[in-house]
């Protein structure tokens, strides 16, 4: 619930950030903490497509079985 709290105060409220997400496919939170630091959701039509531009490709997702992990993705440079 924390996390939750935190997220909010970075993003906004749930209902904003996913009409955020659904219009720009990309949603980016500063923390403040440090440089270019922050809390990025984003949905595979905006990676596949910013990846393509670097002519590179989404090759894995993988999670930690750790309770709060982040999701890591693989990629690879064509």
């Amino acid at each position: 619930a924390i996390h939750h709290e935190w997220i909010k105060k970075i993003l906004g409220d749930e209902e904003s950030s996913k009409q955020t997400l659904l219009e720009k496919n990309f949603i980016w939170g500063d923390t403040k903490r440090w440089d270019n630091y922050g809390i990025a959701i984003m949905n595979d039509y905006w990676l596949r497509d910013t990846l393509s531009e670097f002519d590179a490709e989404l090759v894995d997702t993988y999670r930690t079985i750790n309770s709060g992990s982040h999701n890591y993705k693989v990629i690879r440079k064509k």
